[in-house]
């Protein structure tokens, strides 16, 4: 669902796990943004933020943390965070801005 409707505005890499999606950051190229639901399946969400935040390559990469619940653990290591049931209406409002304003820390 998510992804679909970013790949109108977006090329999106999607992953079906935790451990997947790092392997995904790690071996391939370096994305604009991270939009990652914390309820993985293989591991924590905080025990992927940590990797993200602490790879040298990944560690300015913006990370937008989707999640049902109101204060998921591990969730202050994201950029933002979005609740699931106002997913709709603010993702691509975030993702744009979090997206511009490393643009404009790298150029």
């Amino acid at each position: 669902m998510v992804a679909g409707c970013l790949r109108e505005a977006y090329d999106v890499e999607q992953a079906g796990s935790g451990r997947e999606a790092l392997g995904i950051l790690r071996d391939g190229p370096l994305p604009s943004a991270v939009l990652i639901d914390l309820l993985l399946p293989d591991i924590e969400g905080d025990e992927f933020l940590w990797d993200v935040r602490n790879n040298p390559r990944l560690a300015g990469v913006p990370i937008i943390a989707l999640t049902g619940l109101i204060r998921r653990p591990g969730a202050e290591n994201a950029d933002a965070q979005i609740g699931k049931p106002r997913l709709a209406t603010e993702l691509h409002a975030v993702l744009a801005d979090l997206v511009t304003s490393r643009q404009g820390r790298a150029g």
